[in-house]
Order: structure tokens, then sequence, then C-alpha cells
């Protein structure tokens, strides 16, 4: 900066060739050069600009070299609303200024930065002048990089204050799949801390051994295939404890994407369920034990049945069978809640249950439906009604002989709730001719569909064929993911009341 304010065609500004200078001037520019402080200097009332080599560096190719005697206000107009009122108050002789950490944004290299500056402006003497200042002095500095040091540092207590305060287990695994993070509750879980985890697989880390000794391989670590390339994973695992311990967790792991969307790591998110497992086998142990002593009871009442309805007529025989065949069923269902905890049981299921002795005559029995898991009440309503319309069917109707057929169908209509549409059709049986009187197989399957269901029955008594048709609110029920192949089923939206059929 010394050689260029040297060789400047100074006499073609307003300021005029060096050697007709002020002695006040020359001296501050001798000053402004001998300093590696960023130093800046306005002159007169052109405010003529001088500035050295320290200062130089934090200009960017849009002002340097065209700055040096270039007037301030045409030089910074794009700030001149912040530094112009702090420059008119030295000129007019009121004394220094002096800013800490004062936002300044400058466009250099092309963009507009958010820069912060410390700096100060003092008065250079000029008794020629009215108001004894002929120019302002600046000493500055750039603290841009320390005040966004700062702020990251900030910033980065605050995160580890929230990542150490999460009850749930986080790690950070960098783009090679090695853990450079891992919160307080990680380092609880595992009983490493993060000094003895960085730089290694997350596999080494918490799938060492068995407690046999043999090694876990890697194909099996659920956890080290989790580094998705585009999706979020979920699953559960089994981690061993520093300490040689075991203990199930489930995790999600979620791709880190830089600005151009590459994925340089995974966020891995574990929740110990070791206590859910424990509440899980002993709600299991419950539920074994429930339905133990409920089929003791179905035991007992065929038992007394048997001896309360021995000796009776011949012709009465049936109804005995009838009656220990209705509780065969009732069994058979309570099997299918048992196997879902009592929660809910798949009305396909059930049906395939109920169905199951009548399923032995081949294809002659058609189900098919959206899968709908009903909650245990309607589940044993719609067995047992169910029961009784085979029963009928396999005595009077379409499975009394080799040609009949019946089909179970059943859709879902949108609704708040839904509504369950379920028929049930019998065809190439013999000719049907309806009943004189309502038996107690029809008050029954009426009874338990109707108030049961709160829904409503249709019972036709067709020449072809009978059609039961029922239409009962879907309260309580969820719709799920098949289990078997073939079968339309159901899904939910987001909203909780429109249904769409896949």
């Amino acid at each position: 900066m010394g050689e260029l304010i040297r060789t400047h065609d100074w006499a073609s500004t307003p300021l005029g060739p060096p050697a007709s200078w002020p002695q006040t001037l020359k001296t501050s520019v001798r000053l402004m050069l001998g300093t590696r402080h960023p130093v800046f200097i306005w002159w007169g009332d052109d405010l003529i600009q001088f500035y050295n080599d320290a200062y130089r560096q934090t200009m960017g190719p849009e002002r340097h070299p065209g700055a040096l005697s270039q007037g301030g206000r045409e030089c910074w107009a794009e700030i001149w609303h912040i530094v112009g009122p702090q420059i008119e108050y030295v000129m007019a002789g009121k004394g220094a200024t002096w800013q800490g950490e004062q936002l300044v944004p400058v466009t250099r290299h092309g963009r507009r930065e958010e820069m912060w500056w410390t700096y100060g402006y003092s008065p250079i003497d000029d008794g020629s002048r009215p108001s004894g200042v002929g120019g302002v002095l600046v000493l500055c500095n750039d603290v841009t990089h320390q005040r966004t040091d700062a702020r990251l540092a900030e910033t980065q207590r605050r995160l580890n204050a929230v990542l150490n305060n999460a009850s749930v287990s986080i790690f950070l695994m960098d783009d090679r799949q090695q853990c450079v993070y891992m919160n307080a509750a990680a380092e609880k879980m595992t009983g490493y801390t993060l000094e003895e985890v960085q730089g290694r697989p997350l596999h080494d880390v918490i799938h060492h051994t068995r407690p046999d000794g043999s090694h876990f391989p890697l194909e099996e670590c659920a956890i080290d295939r989790a580094f998705p390339e585009d999706n979020q994973m979920q699953g559960e695992e089994v981690f061993v404890h520093k300490d040689g311990s075991f203990y199930p967790v489930v995790f999600t792991a979620s791709p880190i994407r830089d600005a151009d969307a590459n994925t340089i790591g995974t966020i891995i998110e574990v929740r110990e369920i070791s206590a859910e497992k424990k509440a899980q086998e002993h709600q299991r142990i419950l539920i074994n034990e429930l339905n133990h002593r409920v089929k003791n009871t179905l035991a007992t009442v065929q038992s007394l049945a048997a001896q309360s309805f021995r000796g009776i007529s011949t012709e009465d025989q049936p109804s005995i069978k009838a009656f220990e065949e209705r509780l065969f069923a009732l069994a058979r269902a309570h099997d299918v809640l048992t196997r879902e905890n009592w929660e809910k049981a798949e009305l396909g299921e059930i049906l395939e249950e109920v169905l199951e002795p009548y399923r032995r005559l081949g294809s002659r029995i058609e189900i098919n439906g959206s899968a709908i898991a009903l909650p245990p009440g309607t589940a044993l309503a719609l067995a047992m009604a169910v029961h009784e319309l085979a029963t009928n069917a396999g005595k009077y109707g379409a499975l009394s002989t080799p040609e009949g057929r019946v089909a179970i169908t059943w859709r879902v209509t949108p609704g708040d709730p839904p509504h369950l549409a379920l028929r049930w059709q019998e065809r190439d049986g013999p000719l049907v001719t309806p009943p004189t009187r309502r038996g107690f197989g029809t008050r029954l399957i009426e009874r338990m569909l109707a108030n049961e269901l709160s829904g409503e029955v249709d019972l036709a008594f067709e020449p072809t064929g009978v059609v039961c048709s029922v239409r009962a609110p879907l309260a309580g029920a969820t719709f799920i993911q098949p289990k078997r192949a073939g079968k339309a089923r159901l899904m939910t939206c987001g909203c909780q009341t429109t249904y769409c059929v896949c």
C-alpha cells in the first residue's frame, strides 16, 4: 500500500500532490503504513480515503485498489446509513467514537456478507478548518470469525445440553459407519465413554461376544445395516453392555445429508425395552392363564351338561350335540383372541377357526374380505352367529349336499365410524323353504348380530339358498396388513375417517 500511495496520481484528486498536504495528514499516513493493525483514514470534505495492507486484506476485489483516493460517501454507499453519522460526528469536532462488535454488512467477493467490526473513529487535527478536525483516523478489527466461533460454541453448548438430557440414547455415525458421538444416555446404556467409542463401528462396541464366548456375526447386526441411503430404518436389536449383559432395544436410523443431498452419516436413536419385554411376557402369561381357566370353565359346563342330559330321550340327542358344538365354536374363537393377547382378532382368522370342521369338505366354503381386527366382543358375537349359520347349512342347507357352496364376503363402507357389510350366501344346495317357526339358532343369530354389534340383520330363506346380510358399525376396529396372499385388505388414511381399498 505504501508503494501504491507513493505512485498514485494525487494531483488529479481534490487533495492535490503530497507536497501540499497538511503535516498532520502526512504524519497520520506514515503511522498508518507503519502498523500491521488495520487502519483507515478519511480526509477533508470529500472524505478522501487511505488504508494500509492490513485493512486491504478485509476488502474484496470490488473496492481494492479503487478505494484509494475515492470519496467515502461514494465508496461505502451501501453502509453509509451506519457509518456516515459517526463520521460526521467526529468531523464536527465533537470527539471520538467507539463501536464494539457492530454489524456492518459489506459486499465482497461477489456477495453481501454479515461482518462484525470493533472500531474507533478518532479526529485528525487541522487548525485551518473551523471545526479543528481535518479527517478521521479509523482503528478497526474484523471480529466476524470470533463472533461466529462464539455463536457456534454457544450453539454447541445448547445442543449438548439437549442431547445429554435426552432420555433416548443417540449415536452419530460418519460416512464410514464409525461412531463420532454418543450422548450421556448412550454412555449409560452401553457402559462405554465417548472416548472409548469414537472412531469405532457400533457393532464392535455393542456386539462383541455372547456369554459362551462366541462372536456376533456382522450379518445378524441390524444396527450395522442401518445406514440408509435414502430412507429411515426402524427395528429391534440386542445390545451387549460393557459388562457383558444383554438387553433388547428398538432403534431408528436416519440419514444425514449435506447441502447437495449426499448421505454423509447416520443418526441412530436407541431405546432400551427390557421393561416392556418383561411386561409383555407377564401379560402373555396372564392371558394364557386366563385362557386356560376359560377352557376349564367351558369343559366344566360341557361335563355338567352331559350329566344333566344323561338319560334323556333319543330324539333330544341332537340338541345336546348342538350345545357342545356351540361350546367348541366359542373355544376356537377364544383361541384366536388369546393369540392376539385379547386385544383384537382378525375377522378372517375367526371365520376360518369357527368353520374349520366344515373346511375339511374342500373348497366348498369361500372366505374373502378385508383384513379387519375386531374388538373381542364383536369377534365373539360374529363367531357364534357364523357357527349357527354353518350348523344350519350342514343340517338343511348348502353344506348338507356335495354340490352345495357357501360364500362369506365382507367389505367396509366409509363413514364415521365406518361400517362392516358382511354377507353369508348359500347356493347349489337343497331347495329352501322358509321355516314355520323361529328356532333357537335363528334367535341366537339375530340377537348376537343385531344386539351385540348394534347392527342390522337380514336373514332371508331364498329358494336357492339362505342369505344373511349384516351391516354393523366398526367402532374400535382397525385395519391391518395382509397375512395371507390373495386377500383384499383395507388400510386407514391419516384422517382416521376416510378409508381406501388397496
